[in-house]
């Protein structure tokens, strides 16, 4: 459709625009939801997303916090969670996640 509309170059770009969100999503809600519970970036950190016991969230709940992620961007939405008592980012609350390091789990 674009490169028919706009040509094969500006329509390939505008292709590749178009489908950067739905990729976005898809692997952030799998590997959220997975068995890891984590991206690459936050095993590599020792960080997983959790419900708010500790339990691993479902497609769908890992799909809402990605939804969130994407419609608020970071900026404002990520720095509020310095000032939250659980440290959740705005995406976190909406979607009633947390952040946790992996250790923490097994401290409580």
């Amino acid at each position: 459709f674009f490169i028919s509309q706009f040509g094969f170059g500006p329509g390939l770009g505008l292709a590749y625009l178009a489908l950067l969100p739905a990729c976005g999503f898809s692997y952030f809600a799998r590997s959220e939801s997975s068995s890891e519970q984590a991206t690459l970036g936050k095993e590599a950190v020792g960080i997983m997303v959790t419900g708010p016991n500790g339990e691993r969230l479902t497609f769908a709940k890992a799909g809402m916090r990605a939804f969130m992620k994407l419609i608020l961007g970071g900026g404002v939405a990520s720095f509020i969670a310095g000032f939250t008592p659980k440290k959740q980012a705005l995406h976190d609350i909406l979607a009633g996640t947390l952040v946790v390091f992996r250790g923490d789990l097994d401290r409580e």
